[in-house]
């Protein structure tokens, strides 16, 4: 007996590392995760009918996302066998996550932390001693080993909540091999030099300073969070308040107040939604919908007589699926929160929280659909009650709550004496 568990434990974690490698080697080892994507997706569809598991909410409510996207994609022609993989990475990542979070918890955390850490690790060690080495894509920035400089921070952030959510839950604290885990993906945001990417991330980490001090105390309200974002982009897309931060924007982070460009591509953005607003125009190759044409009545050179995408998620959501595909996403928002709602550990749901926020904060200048990674967040979301704190941590923390609150006591009262 103890053989046969052993022995689906094994293809467990191999299934868990073939699915990893699949997503996070798409930059330099195209033919590998092919094959690694084909032999891993069998083994896991075989896996899920054998145990007669169904996909969850939300993963059926992203299926629903990406079935939107691919419709569109297909009714305009712009299908083909590159994006099929892609879609096919997606959804294998999205059926694995699910699975593996609901029913084997500990094979996809530790499945997860090693691969990831481990190219992670890769990644910075190239960034430091050749970043040139994998090439340069034509906007300037380096294709590094696992991705470009300005798409690292989107794979970097959703392992950051994986960290900090993991380590909790063994710890109730972040030990030190996760605070190291952490400062390795901070560096390797710091040397891809993306603006956005620094923000995000560095956000991420002083909000979960903010939690470890504070997140017991009160839940913080991920439904206003989604309020602030909202006027913060309406904020920066249509009255330009970035322009009372431009020695910040230009000093710190080397960037205009147009956000290289990509405030000329926004304006356009309601005219093309406004010709195919119900389903978009689709995506292409590149995995973005590359539809809105600046031609020289801007003044940024760079973007002169060419297709653009919409750079910005939540744009290019409305670009490539229109509002039904919008709608269906917001479906998955809903999801994600009523069970950060549902939660019992304050501090689980509330690093989790703070990390949608913060990938919200990448989403304003960059972000594609069909990146599967990105997903982690919302199946920490749903599952959060997988991490809650196990009972010895959260008895330390009484104790230590009950003991500081003792010493309290007996300073006021001494002060009334």
């Amino acid at each position: 007996m103890q053989i046969g568990y052993e022995l689906e434990n094994l293809k467990r974690i191999m299934v868990s590392v073939l699915v990893l490698v699949s997503c996070y080697s798409v930059a330099v080892a195209e033919n590998l995760w092919k094959v690694t994507l084909v032999i891993s997706g069998f083994l896991l569809l075989a896996d899920m009918i054998l145990a007669r598991e169904v996909p969850s909410k939300m993963a059926w409510a992203l299926l629903l996302v990406f079935a939107i996207n691919l419709f569109s994609t297909l009714i305009h022609g712009n299908l083909d066998i590159g994006l099929l993989k892609l879609y096919a990475m997606a959804i294998v990542y999205i059926l694995w996550c699910d699975y593996y979070c609901r029913c084997y918890t500990r094979v996809f955390v530790n499945t997860h932390l090693i691969t990831v850490g481990l190219i992670l690790l890769i990644q910075v060690f190239f960034q430091f001693t050749n970043p040139a080495l994998f090439g340069e894509t034509l906007a300037g920035n380096m294709v590094n080993f696992l991705a470009s400089d300005n798409m690292m921070c989107y794979y970097v952030l959703p392992f950051l909540m994986l960290v900090a959510v993991s380590a909790l839950h063994r710890n109730s604290r972040i030990d030190l091999i996760s605070w190291l885990l952490i400062v390795v993906c901070l560096a390797g945001i710091v040397l891809s030099a993306s603006g956005t990417g620094i923000v995000g991330c560095f956000f991420f980490a002083g909000m979960l300073i903010l939690c470890l001090l504070f997140g017991n105390k009160f839940r913080f309200p991920i439904t206003v969070f989604y309020a602030v974002y909202i006027l913060f982009l309406i904020g920066v897309a249509v009255f330009s308040i970035q322009d009372y931060a431009a020695n910040f924007l230009y000093e710190v982070l080397g960037k205009s107040t147009t956000f290289t460009g990509r405030t000329f591509i926004w304006e356009r953005v309601p005219e093309y939604v406004a010709q195919s607003p119900l389903i978009g125009y689709g995506t292409s190759g590149s995995g973005r919908a590359q539809v809105i044409w600046i031609g020289t009545d801007v003044s940024d050179k760079f973007l002169w007589n060419a297709y653009w995408s919409a750079h910005n998620y939540f744009f290019n959501i409305l670009i490539e699926g229109g509002f039904l595909e919008f709608f269906a996403y917001l479906g998955v928002l809903f999801t994600a929160t009523k069970s950060l709602k549902n939660g019992t550990d304050r501090m689980i749901g509330n690093v989790i929280s703070v990390g949608i926020l913060s990938m919200f904060i990448l989403y304003t200048a960059e972000g594609e659909l069909l990146g599967p990674a990105q997903y982690l967040m919302f199946f920490l979301a749903y599952y959060n009650q997988m991490f809650v704190r196990t009972n010895q941590s959260r008895k330390q923390e009484i104790h230590f709550h009950k003991v500081r609150t003792g010493f309290l006591q007996r300073k006021t009262l001494l002060r009334l004496r």
